[in-house]
């Protein structure tokens, strides 16, 4: 939310440092060292709104051809890690990183999504949809399949060991086969592995 008394122009105020009660995305300033593309900020109202853009090098999905075309399945992914917090104020720490069909095509290690006021905040929710300013003259229309959510990269190294496809979750076959290798041998799982499978199969197996 920004804060009304110290809007400038389109975001220019670069003194006014991320520990008090402030936007990060435009509205009360963005230093250069702040990893974005493109930010905003207008009046709606009696107040005002902001955003913040990580884009990639070119258009994605359009066209009738490979590798862009917008009728084919693509493999999207994006990991997105909040900033730190120290001495309270917010650190240029924090992740955006987007995959298209396998290619890292959006790539900041230095954004800041979080305030020092903020330091215990975490992400909530999150919304897949499109965005068209005021309303598309025509009808728009996207499909989605295989949905993961997970706290790392589905397939990344730092997947759980119980995680045998590299899925991002835990299944049932997945948990029952870690549980018999327990048995076998309750030193290679350890039994805190064997709590961290059932944790994970717990949030949400798959």
């Amino acid at each position: 939310m920004n804060n009304e008394s110290r809007i400038m122009n389109n975001g220019i105020y670069k003194k006014y440092l991320f520990f008090a009660d402030r936007s990060v995305s435009g509205c009360n300033g963005v230093p250069s060292n702040i990893g974005y593309d493109h930010v905003e900020c207008y009046l709606s109202g009696s107040v005002h709104w902001n955003g913040m853009d990580w884009k990639g090098p070119s258009p994605y999905f359009f066209g009738t051809t490979p590798p862009n075309n917008k009728s084919d399945w693509h493999f999207v992914e994006a990991y997105f890690k909040l900033n730190s917090i120290s001495g309270g104020t917010g650190q240029p720490d924090g992740i955006v990183q987007y995959w298209y069909d396998g290619s890292l095509i959006i790539d900041h290690s230095n954004v800041i999504l979080r305030t020092g006021l903020h330091p215990n905040m975490k992400f909530n929710q999150f919304i897949l949809a499109p965005y068209i300013g005021d309303g598309s003259p025509a009808d728009q229309t996207f499909w989605i399949d295989n949905l993961s959510v997970a706290t790392f990269r589905p397939g990344s190294q730092q997947c759980h060991k119980s995680d045998t496809n590299k899925d991002g979750c835990v299944s049932n076959t997945e948990l029952f086969a870690f549980i018999d290798l327990w048995k076998v041998d309750s030193s290679n799982p350890t039994l805190k592995e064997l709590i961290e499978a059932i944790g994970l199969w717990k949030r949400g197996g798959c």
